[in-house]
C-alpha cells in the first residue's frame, strides 16, 4: 500500500518533472546500424543499488518448471521461443560468469501467458521486472523513468479512423525484439534457462537480452519514441506520410484510413518499406476495402 501511494504522488506519474528530458537524451544517445536502432534503458539518477536476483529467479524458474512439465507442449514451446532468439540474436548465452567486472547485474524471472485465440503467438514469455529479492528491495522497473506517453489518444485515433472511407490497419510483429539495447545495460537483462528440457537434471543456463524487453516498465516508452524517430526522419522528403503515421500509431498497431483505395495501398507500400528500414515488419494486414486486400495479400506473397 504505502508503494502504491508513494507511485501515486510520484512526479513522474503526474507528468509535472521535465519529461522531455528523458526523451530528448534518448535521441540524443540513439545509434543506428544494420537497420537496427539501439538505445539506453532511462535510469534514475540515484536510484537505490539494484540486486542480483538470481536466488529469487532461480526459485521462479523451478516453479515455473514444474508447471510447464504438465503441459509437455507449452514447455516444448517456451524452449523453442527461447533458442529462435538466441539464433536471431535477440538473446545469447552469458559464457564467462567467473571473469566478469563489477557493475550492474540483475535477474529477471518470467513466465508464460497463454493465448488460445491469437492469430500468431499462443505461447508468450512475459518478464517480471517488478521482481524484488526482498520485501524491503528494490526491482529494475523502480530504477527506470516509465517515460512519458508518446501515444495519440485513443479516442483520437478512432475518431480519424471513422472519418475516412476506407480503413487500413496492421501491426509490427515482435516489435519491441526489434530495437537493440547498449551493451552496458544487457547485464541488467539476464534470465535464466535450461540446457536441455528432456535432461532429467539439466543445467541452469544464464541468458541476457540484447533487445527491449517486453515487461519493463519503460519498454513501451523505448518503442514508441524510437518508432516516432524512425518516421520523423522521412520528413524531409514526405511530410504527409510523417504526419500520418505519427497520428495513426498507438504502441505497435497501425490504426488509418484513406479516402481511395489507391491511397490506401500507396500508404500501405510506404509504411511497409520504410519501416523495415528500422527492422520493423509490419503484418496482419486489415482492410474494409476487398480490392485493397486483394492488391496487399497479392503483393504479400510475391514480396
Amino acid at each position: 500500500m504505502e508503494g502504491e501511494v508513494s507511485k501515486l504522488w510520484d512526479l513522474d506519474t503526474l507528468i509535472i518533472r521535465p519529461e522531455n528530458e528523458i526523451h530528448e537524451k534518448l535521441i540524443d544517445e540513439i545509434s543506428y546500424a544494420r537497420k537496427r536502432y539501439t538505445v539506453g534503458l532511462p535510469w534514475k539518477v540515484g536510484h537505490e543499488d539494484l540486486p542480483s536476483n538470481y536466488s529469487v529467479c532461480h526459485q521462479r524458474l523451478q516453479g515455473l518448471l514444474k508447471k510447464l512439465k504438465r503441459e509437455p507442449e507449452v514447455l516444448a514451446k517456451y524452449d523453442e521461443i527461447i533458442r529462435e532468439q538466441e539464433q536471431a540474436g535477440i538473446v545469447e548465452k552469458v559464457a564467462d560468469l567467473e571473469s566478469e567486472t563489477p557493475g550492474k547485474v540483475h535477474y529477471l524471472a518470467h513466465r508464460a501467458v497463454i493465448r488460445e485465440h491469437a492469430e500468431t503467438t499462443k505461447v508468450r514469455i512475459v518478464f517480471d521486472a517488478s521482481c524484488k529479492e526482498a520485501k524491503t528491495g528494490v526491482s529494475l522497473n523502480d530504477c527506470l523513468h516509465v517515460g512519458h506517453s508518446l501515444t495519440p489518444l485513443l479516442f483520437d485515433i478512432l475518431l480519424r479512423f471513422r472519418h475516412f472511407k476506407i480503413c487500413l490497419i496492421g501491426d509490427i510483429e515482435k516489435a519491441v525484439l526489434n530495437i537493440g539495447i547498449t551493451e552496458d545495460d544487457r547485464n541488467c537483462l539476464r534470465f535464466l534457462w535450461i540446457s536441455d528440457i528432456k535432461a532429467d537434471k539439466p543445467q541452469v543456463q544464464v541468458y541476457r537480452y540484447n533487445t527491449v524487453v517486453f515487461g519493463v516498465n519503460s519498454s513501451p516508452f523505448l518503442l514508441n519514441a524510437v518508432l516516432r524517430h524512425h518516421v520523423e526522419s522521412f520528413k524531409a522528403i514526405d511530410q504527409e506520410f510523417v504526419s500520418k503515421l505519427t497520428e495513426s500509431f498507438y504502441v505497435d498497431d497501425l490504426v488509418a484510413g484513406c479516402d481511395t483505395t489507391e491511397e490506401a495501398f500507396c500508404l500501405y507500400e510506404k509504411a511497409r518499406d520504410r519501416l523495415k528500414e528500422a527492422s520493423f515488419s509490419l503484418r496482419k494486414w486489415k482492410s474494409n476495402d476487398a480490392t485493397l486486400m486483394d492488391k496487399i495479400n497479392t503483393e504479400e506473397r510475391t514480396s
